[in-house]
């Protein structure tokens, strides 16, 4: 679940930067600025949780 949070935090934000440079947006400049914020969350939080997985799967692998 915390996986979604930090892309839709980044979503929103982009569309309210959006707004404020271009107060009379339209329905596409909402879904571009939507799409953008989701695709620059996404990758983001791809790169804070890659390190926490590596992390995680050093931790738990068994040496035998």
């Amino acid at each position: 679940m915390k996986i979604f949070i930090f892309p839709v935090v980044c979503a929103v934000l982009m569309i309210f930067l959006g707004k404020s440079f271009n107060p009379k947006i339209e329905v596409a400049g909402y879904i571009v600025a939507l799409v953008v914020g989701l695709f620059i969350g996404f990758i983001i939080n791809k790169l804070v949780f890659k390190e926490k997985a590596v992390e995680k799967s050093e931790k738990d692998s068994v040496v035998k």
